[in-house]
């Protein structure tokens, strides 16, 4: 008989150890669950930066997927959620890099003679609830109250539904169908709707 318990946390070691080996930084992973019809669920996925900060604490993520849509060389995701995500985004200075680059690098290419591998991705719709993003540029003086500082960015409260229709080497179609957040100065957007397409030649964007 399946030890399930045994189980979830064999999957969560290995997955917790293989995010660190590719990631090359400290992350934790509660736990992870397998759900019926195609979804994983992941409880407090924590990622640290190279500076061992903690750089995005996820209390619960999961996901939905097609398995049909493989076999034809896509990547098709029904859903996304994301539950009280927490990132802190920073620079030191104005001239270097932020403190996620090094995630960034990680989907790039490193041999620049190979060909790029075909994607062809979707994700149906992606839920974010009661996130906080913050941003800050270390060497900037501090943010007066009530003032809008680029160099200081708090948003609160932040929920999206976003829609990934098409995403491939040259093309890019994204629906975020409701967007809304305060930031610590005051500013408050409440319904933020837009339509972008995007190719190597041009971008239209929709209200």
């Amino acid at each position: 008989m399946l030890n399930i318990p045994y189980f979830q946390h064999r999957m969560t070691v290995f997955a917790e150890e293989s995010l660190k080996s590719w990631l090359q930084t400290e992350v934790s992973i509660g736990r992870i669950d397998i759900g019926l019809l195609n979804r994983i669920i992941i409880d407090r996925l924590k990622v640290e930066d190279q500076a061992g900060k903690t750089l995005a604490d996820i209390p619960r993520f999961s996901a939905s997927f097609d398995i049909l849509p493989l076999l034809r060389g896509q990547i098709s995701i029904r859903t996304v959620q994301l539950y009280g995500l927490k990132l802190h985004l920073y620079k030191s200075s104005p001239a270097d890099s932020l403190n996620a680059a090094f995630l960034l690098e990680k989907f790039r290419s490193k041999e620049k003679k190979k060909e790029p591998s075909a994607i062809d991705l979707r994700i149906n719709s992606v839920l974010m609830r009661r996130g906080t993003v913050s941003y800050d540029v270390l060497s900037a003086p501090p943010a007066q109250e009530n003032t809008f500082t680029p160099a200081h960015l708090a948003f609160r409260n932040v929920s999206a539904t976003v829609s990934l229709k098409h995403l491939t080497r040259d093309s890019l179609h994204l629906n975020i169908k409701r967007m809304g957040f305060s930031e610590k100065s005051g500013l408050t957007l409440s319904r933020l709707r837009l339509d972008l397409k995007a190719n190597r030649r041009q971008a239209d964007i929709e209200e």
